[in-house]
């Protein structure tokens, strides 16, 4: 796995440095020595950092604070199994860490949703077929509800709430009628199915993960969250 994670190292040092991350050295303990080790330091603007990987796939991670020497991020893993680990699942919080207060450009932070991705993750690939089937779904969903809000929409708002009422349950018959959380359920079923679900160190699969934080709708009077 040392040689694995060196290797890793690398070939991402560029990509580290993109968003203000340093690799300032790369140790490797000698062969003989007890629960031989290799240990990566890091520096960005603000903080240092180190992985360190031993022989018994015991791994400590660790970010401190440069200014003030407050320990930002710690953490100790262990390493199960014998396929290789997916080093950036692993330490996507490590990173997180290192980038606190950095000023990134747009679509080069390294904790964002495509860097914690499987690589099996990062592209997938759909039939026409399937393609299809998902946008029909959606056009006669989309379509019809902007059908229904033309239709009552020319008399809004009315005096008495009568036209606002006719409209919400209109509304409601549509999705209840027309099975509108079925079809929704189908279009999720085709696309999730292509998707690697492999557990990371946070034990949830890339969908878990992005799903995790996102509001839903609870009780009556709940808003939606600004996009």
């Amino acid at each position: 796995m040392k040689e694995l994670f060196k290797k890793w190292l690398i070939e991402n040092k560029n990509k580290f440095e993109q968003v203000g991350i340093k690799t300032d050295e790369i140790f490797q303990s000698s062969k003989g020595s007890l629960d031989s080790f290799i240990r990566v330091d890091h520096i960005s603007s603000n903080a240092m950092g180190r992985i360190t990987i031993y022989d018994s796939k015991l791994i400590d991670v660790e970010v401190i604070d440069i200014t003030t020497g407050d320990n930002l991020f710690y953490q100790h893993l262990e390493v199960t199994g014998s396929g290789n680990p997916n080093f950036e699942l692993l330490f996507w919080e490590y990173f997180e860490s290192m980038q606190q207060s950095i000023r990134v450009p747009k679509n080069k932070h390294i904790t964002g949703d495509n860097i914690r991705l499987l690589d099996s993750n990062r592209k997938i690939t759909y039939s026409g077929e399937e393609l299809i089937e998902v946008l029909r779904e959606i056009e006669l969903i989309l379509i019809s509800l902007h059908k229904i809000g033309s239709y009552y929409g020319e008399n809004l708002p009315s005096k008495d709430g009568q036209v606002e009422l006719e409209y919400a349950i209109e509304t409601n018959n549509f999705i209840d009628d027309w099975k509108v959380a079925r079809r929704l359920a189908k279009v999720r079923r085709i696309l999730e199915d292509k998707f690697d679900n492999t557990l990371g160190s946070d034990d949830m699969d890339d969908l878990e993960r992005a799903f995790k934080g996102i509001k839903y709708w609870t009780l009556p009077g709940d808003k939606a969250e600004e996009e």
